[in-house]
């Protein structure tokens, strides 16, 4: 007598559709193909049943390594338990279970179809292949940042006293905002000693990563986390400067003392700088171990499958946002692109105007 409906949700939107149904049983099928777990929860409220004595309820759900939501499903499911079928309950009471599945449990399929796994291993990367022929969701294809490693990650250290520091925010209420901290080092320790940290390199030490606050309570919480650092540039996302019948988001954070300027928004340039940050030779970026949000989304968001020359804005992306807006306050620049020194003997110089001039080409100068 039960009734099986397929239903489709496409966004978090589409799960209001279902308010006030009732189900005993809800399936999902690429769990992985949703890059948040808002409506993944939300359709809980629809698991009830008064009619009629339903002795169980239960949500199942199916995917692949990989997709916009490999990170919540790998930390909901995989990582508690990566070998499987030990069942966890969380402080609400509900129980998960992860059940391993690989293409050779499948006897049915490999009995009817041998060539099935040699065409698998044609699908693309080996990460593709690891990931759909063995299920593994430590492997990341289609990872935009796929040079960033382990030679980039570092354990914590005391900034030098002489290294600048940037802060770079993106904002975020429903969704998490992030600030974030990076000194430029100038290649010496305090002793005077050689760094580790390449001299003009990026090192990200300390983040700030949550949601749910006011603008003043964001304002307040940066700068207690900033506990007297002195700020050299302090850059975020254009859009909070925007007035919507009121004081913008920058106004009111400039009201607790927390000043910033707006970033450079360029999208692709900006990721540029970030990749060759990345690949140069020795590494120009490096992150603190402390910093776990920025580190997750360097190693797992994918490029937009629109637009390949940007991430997949559907994934969290709020913390490689902050780094981008760095990087553009602070590019990347080889010593091969220092322009002829300037000179002025006599007169006024605008020097403002002069380096705004050099920003915008891209320039290193000796003034």
């Amino acid at each position: 007598g039960a009734i099986l409906r397929f239903r489709y949700l496409e966004s978090v939107a589409d799960a209001s559709r279902y308010q006030g149904h009732s189900y005993t049983w809800i399936a999902w099928d690429e769990l992985t193909q949703w890059a948040t777990d808002e409506a993944y929860l939300m359709l809980f409220g629809c698991l009830r049943w008064s009619d009629a004595p339903v002795p169980t309820k239960r949500i199942r759900a199916t995917g692949n390594p990989g997709g916009p939501g490999h990170k919540w499903v790998s930390e909901r499911f995989v990582k508690p338990n990566r070998a499987g079928y030990q069942l966890l309950t969380d402080d609400n009471g509900w129980s998960r279970l992860f059940v391993p599945s690989r293409v050779s449990d499948n006897r049915k399929l490999l009995e009817a179809d041998p060539g099935y796994v040699q065409r698998l291993k044609m699908v693309g990367s080996p990460e593709l292949v690891r990931m759909w022929l063995e299920g593994d969701f430590d492997a990341i294809a289609g990872a935009y940042f796929k040079n960033f490693g382990s030679r980039h990650i570092v354990a914590p250290f005391t900034v030098p006293k002489r290294w600048p520091i940037y802060f770079g925010f993106d904002w975020g209420y429903a969704s998490p905002f992030c600030g974030l901290w990076a000194a430029i080092s100038d290649g010496k320790d305090n002793d005077g000693s050689e760094s580790t940290i390449p001299k003009g390199s990026i090192y990200v030490f300390a983040e700030l990563y949550d949601k749910g606050l006011s603008n003043p309570e964001i304002a307040r919480a940066i700068l207690t986390r900033q506990n007297g650092w002195k700020i050299a540039d302090a850059v975020a996302d254009p859009s909070i400067w925007i007035e919507q019948g009121g004081p913008s988001i920058a106004e009111q954070m400039s009201r607790e003392g927390l000043f910033l300027r707006p970033a450079d928004n360029s999208r692709v340039a900006g990721w540029s700088q970030v990749h060759q940050r990345i690949n140069a030779e020795p590494a120009a970026l490096y992150v603190s171990t402390a910093c776990e949000n920025l580190l997750a989304q360097l190693q797992q968001i994918q490029a937009d499958p629109k637009d390949p020359e940007d991430v997949d804005t559907t994934q969290e992306d709020h913390a490689v946002d902050a780094l981008r807006y760095i990087a553009m306050a602070r590019p990347f620049l080889r010593a091969a692109s220092i322009v002829k020194p300037f000179v002025a003997k006599s007169g006024r110089v605008n020097l403002g105007a002069l380096m705004d001039k050099h920003r915008r080409e891209r320039n290193r100068a000796r003034v």
